[in-house]
C-alpha cells in the first residue's frame, strides 16, 4: 500500500510540476496557487468527492463533469487544463497527491524543506526554533518545521523529512530490543541450550 501510495505522489508530482512551470512562465501563480489551495480544501471539507473521484465504477467524464461542478467553473484556466489532461489519462483518483505534491514542488523551487517532527512530549519554541536552525544550515536550505504530540513514543523524535522517515523514539528502540530477545531466545532454543532463572 505504502508504494502504491508514493506512485500517485510520483505522478501527482508530474502533474504539479507541469502546472507550476506553466503558472511560472506566463506569470499566473497567484490564480494558480489559489485553485490548487481551494481544491486541496474542497477535497478535506467534502470527503466524499475524493472517494467519488477514487471510484473505478464512475467513468472519468462524469468526474470531470462533477469535479468542474465542484469548482464553480472558477479555475484559471491552467489549472482547468491540468484537470483535464489528469481526467483524459483517468488520473482524478490523486487529485489530492497532486495538490500535495503542488505544495511540494512550490517549496522545493523556493528552496524550502518541510519536516514534520513528532515527539513524546511537546517542543519548547526555542527548541523547535534550534532543531529547524540545525537542519536548514546541514540540509542547506529553508526549513519549515511542523510539531506534533504522540505520547505513545515514550521520548525521543520521529522525523519525516520529505519522503524520508527517521524513527529515534524509544518505542521503537523497546521494539528492536524485544525483537533481539525473541531472536536471542529462539536460537537457543534451537540450539537445545536451556534457559535458565
Amino acid at each position: 500500500m505504502e508504494q502504491k501510495e508514493s506512485q500517485y505522489m510520483a505522478i501527482g508530482r508530474v502533474y504539479a510540476t507541469a502546472l507550476y512551470d506553466s503558472a511560472q512562465r506566463s506569470g499566473q501563480m497567484a490564480d494558480v496557487l489559489a485553485d490548487v489551495e481551494s481544491i486541496g480544501a474542497l477535497l478535506t471539507a467534502v470527503p466524499r468527492l475524493e472517494v467519488f473521484l477514487k471510484a473505478a465504477t464512475i467513468n472519468t467524464t462524469e468526474k470531470l463533469k462533477v469535479l468542474e461542478s465542484a469548482v464553480g467553473g472558477s479555475v484559471n484556466a491552467l489549472t482547468l487544463a491540468v484537470l483535464q489532461a489528469m481526467a483524459r489519462r483517468d488520473r482524478l483518483d490523486i487529485l489530492k497527491e497532486f495538490t500535495v505534491a503542488f505544495g511540494s514542488v512550490q517549496r522545493d523551487r523556493a528552496n524550502r524543506l518541510s519536516i514534520d517532527i513528532i515527539s513524546a512530549h511537546p517542543l519548547p519554541a526555542d527548541e523547535r526554533q534550534r532543531i529547524a536552525e540545525v537542519a536548514g544550515r546541514s540540509l542547506g536550505r529553508q526549513i519549515d518545521l511542523t510539531a506534533s504530540v504522540d505520547a505513545s513514543l515514550l521520548g525521543g523524535v520521529q522525523l519525516k523529512i520529505g519522503d524520508m522517515f527517521i524513527d529515534g523514539s524509544v518505542k521503537r528502540r523497546l521494539q528492536a530490543m524485544k525483537s533481539q530477545l525473541h531472536r536471542g531466545l529462539l536460537t537457543g532454543v534451537k540450539q537445545g541450550g536451556t534457559l535458565q532463572a
